[in-house]
């Protein structure tokens, strides 16, 4: 595996692509900042994501929205079965990133994240509309992986295995047990590789992707290794959305994300917890 570009380009949308891309039907620019159609400006056409960009079920706050219920706001947006999303938002990419996850989940492969999102378009001095975009509706299929989703149980079923890695990609007071999130337990699956999923993001206005070789630098050094399948999880799988996005750029094959993530993990009577931080990143 090579260490000096990454391994999967097409899960990125470079900004000189997408202005150039903007306007072609079969592409939807989504903006998943939150607010709906509140947000002051937008990449010219992009679609303003309906509703909150944590896509949970409204009956189900553990997990993802249903399969009719996604497909519903796909359709609504204008994402057909053959649309190439291209996903940003304010928030360093994290959002973007669970757009990206549950398109995954669901089967659409065709699924790019802005480098950079908003604040690096903005930057660059690209075009803006004051107006969110509007598209016709298309009809989306929604076909479930689960290869790509981790349950608690299976979660559980593989603590020490040398098989598989746990990422908890959530801040350091978090994971050493200081920060409870309002958990009625503190501190990390044991075992769990702390890496916090910003450590991914230059550090400065752009916060794109750091270079290739710089996170397969960090990675190794934290004793990632791409043989095995890693689960990432954080507090309620929106930040191990980001962390499984630059996995998957990076070329590791077998991805989970646990997207109950220590709502449910941290919250249940069965469940093992550790409460020391090891040194780690």
């Amino acid at each position: 595996m090579r260490h000096d570009t990454y391994a999967r380009l097409e899960l990125l949308a470079e900004p000189d692509w997408l202005q150039s891309a903007k306007d072609d039907p079969e592409v939807c620019v989504v903006d998943c900042s939150g607010g709906h159609d509140r947000q002051p400006a937008y990449i010219p056409g992009a679609v303003p994501l309906p509703v909150h960009f944590s896509l949970k079920d409204s009956d189900d706050p553990l997990h993802v929205m249903s399969r009719e219920r996604f497909a519903e706001i796909m359709e609504q947006l204008g994402i057909g079965d053959d649309t190439t999303v291209v996903a940003y938002d304010r928030h360093a990419g994290m959002a973007a990133a669970r757009l990206w996850w549950v398109l995954s989940y669901y089967g659409h492969a065709h699924t790019k994240l802005l480098n950079g999102g908003w604040h690096r378009w903005r930057a660059e001095d690209r075009p803006r509309s004051l107006h969110p975009g509007r598209r016709e509706p298309q009809h989306f299929t929604p076909r479930q992986d689960n290869t790509v989703l981790a349950r608690k149980e299976y979660v559980r079923e593989r603590l020490g295995d040398p098989d598989t890695q746990i990422l908890d990609v959530r801040n350091r007071s978090e994971y050493g047990g200081h920060n409870p999130w309002g958990n009625r337990r503190v501190g990390h699956i044991p075992g769990a590789l702390h890496w916090e999923w910003v450590n991914n993001l230059t550090d400065d206005r752009y916060r794109t992707l750091k270079p290739p070789g710089e996170l397969w630098a960090s990675l190794g050094k934290l004793g990632l290794a791409p043989e095995k399948e890693v689960i990432t999880h954080c507090q309620a799988g929106i930040r191990a959305s980001h962390a499984a996005f630059v996995l998957n750029v990076m070329g590791f094959p077998r991805v989970r994300n646990y997207e109950a993530s220590m709502k449910e993990w941290a919250n249940a009577d069965d469940t093992p917890m550790e409460d020391e931080a090891p040194d780690s990143a």
